[in-house]
């Protein structure tokens, strides 16, 4: 069965972003050569210029895709903390990135808590949308629209993953990720999805209708191999240590497969999600990443 498409009615703003002076970008990372360089680029350009990384042992060539990033802008600010633990704490991690970006950057208000795959949209100058947000607001919530791969999409890592992966999803409220206001009071939750008051006052959420992520979950069968490997063994670790909110339910099962029937049972796994995903509906819209390394002047070398 094809895929159903429905029409693009989710217009994104790529004219009009100013650097955000106020904000940092906080990231947590773990082999992600084929998509992290873009990102950045991507989340400069809407304005964000302070970026804090954290790097969860990567083994492939992510580390000099970041450091190729810092050399192309001179105004940005890369803290790479190189992290040596495998057990999953993303939350606990990622609240430890807040504190001390707060106490190296005590101008910062706002924190962008992305994942390599996620990038950030937006139907407004993301300064605009900001500088809107009432004063008494702890954290904005922002839904997702997913990249999903289909058999009109290349599964094979031959290609940039937006040339080959051009079909997502309607927006989702389901797993909303957040914005969050710079705070020592809070902690963050697994999957930046929720915030915990240290001191137990309320936290107040807001939506905005001009934000949302388009996300790039899996991207390939080498993407999806290697990110089960990455994500079981982290899961299993941690709960090894006690700690049982852990959340990736989805990466434990496939690691579990993995351990049982080996890469075959993996890649099988994948290609039976995207046989389901022909009955998925999806827009067709290419994300307009050409669009903005050519703005930034960005050479094609980049993109061969």
């Amino acid at each position: 069965m094809a895929n159903i498409s429905l029409n693009n009615t989710d217009p994104l703003c790529l004219e009009g972003h100013q650097p955000l002076s106020n904000a940092a970008f906080i990231t947590m990372i773990k082999d992600e050569e084929d998509i992290i360089l873009f990102n950045l680029i991507w989340h400069y350009h809407l304005g964000l210029r302070k970026f804090f990384i954290i790097d969860n042992l990567s083994t492939d060539q992510t580390l000099q895709q970041i450091k190729l990033f810092e050399n192309l802008f001179e105004d940005t600010r890369v803290f790479i903390l190189h992290d040596p633990i495998v057990a999953h704490y993303q939350g606990k991690k990622i609240t430890g990135a807040t504190r001390f970006v707060m106490s190296l950057w005590p101008e910062i208000e706002w924190f962008f808590l992305v994942d390599a795959d996620e990038f950030l949209c937006s139907t407004q100058p993301v300064h605009q949308v900001l500088s809107a947000i009432p004063a008494s607001v702890d954290a904005i919530v922002v839904s997702k629209s997913m990249y999903i791969l289909t058999s009109q999409d290349a599964a094979e890592n031959n290609d940039l993953f937006f040339r080959r992966i051009q079909h997502r999803k309607p927006l989702t409220h389901i797993s909303n990720k957040l914005i969050i206001r710079a705070n020592f009071q809070v902690e963050i939750s697994q999957g930046n999805h929720r915030l915990f008051s240290i001191n137990k006052q309320e936290i107040n959420y807001q939506s905005v209708p001009y934000f949302s992520y388009r996300e790039f979950p899996i991207r390939s069968h080498q993407h999806y191999l290697q990110k089960t490997k990455n994500g079981g063994r982290a899961i299993a670790e941690a709960k090894q240590q006690g700690f049982n909110q852990v959340g990736g339910n989805h990466w434990e099962a496939a690691y579990n497969l993995y351990l049982k029937e080996g890469e075959a049972g993996v890649r099988k796994r994948l290609n039976t999600v995207i046989t389901k995903n022909a009955n998925e509906a999806t827009i067709f819209d290419p994300f307009p990443l050409v669009q903005i390394t050519n703005k930034l002047n960005i050479t094609k070398d980049l993109l061969s």
